[in-house]
């Protein structure tokens, strides 16, 4: 019993070790993009995100980031509320490696708007993020 006590406080110091910063919230309407600059050390990234369809309270969204397309289905239940995205494969075994998470927060009928919250990981403070369209 201690050990397993033990293992739930350690696991929730853990937990509570990550410190995710909110670098904005923001809503978006069905194909409106939000395009962000990622700066890290010598490098730039782009990144755009979007969404195109919410039925049965399941949000279709599709992102473009590191010359890449990704589409990914969102609810608001967690797990499946957040897209995680790995920045830079600057980690190493004990430090993380820099990420962004973008959380879909809510949907609103009358607007028909769709609330993120977009939250950054980065314990050296490596990265910048210059939100080039799409800002609210």
């Amino acid at each position: 019993m201690i050990k397993i006590t033990v293992f739930l406080l350690s696991f929730i110091l853990v937990l509570n070790a990550t410190d995710w910063v909110e670098a904005q919230t923001f809503e978006l309407k069905k194909d409106e993009s939000k395009t962000v600059l990622v700066k890290m050390l010598n490098n730039e990234k782009l990144l755009e995100f979007r969404w195109t369809l919410y039925k049965n309270e399941l949000l279709t969204t599709h992102r473009f980031y590191d010359d890449f397309p990704y589409q990914t289905v969102l609810s608001k239940k967690h797990p499946n509320d957040s897209i995680l995205i790995k920045v830079a494969n600057t980690g190493s075994r004990f430090k993380q490696a820099p990420m962004l998470l973008i959380k879909f927060v809510d949907f609103d009928y009358k607007t028909k708007k769709a609330k993120f919250r977009m939250m950054i990981y980065d314990s050296k403070e490596e990265i910048v993020l210059d939100f080039l369209k799409g800002d609210t």
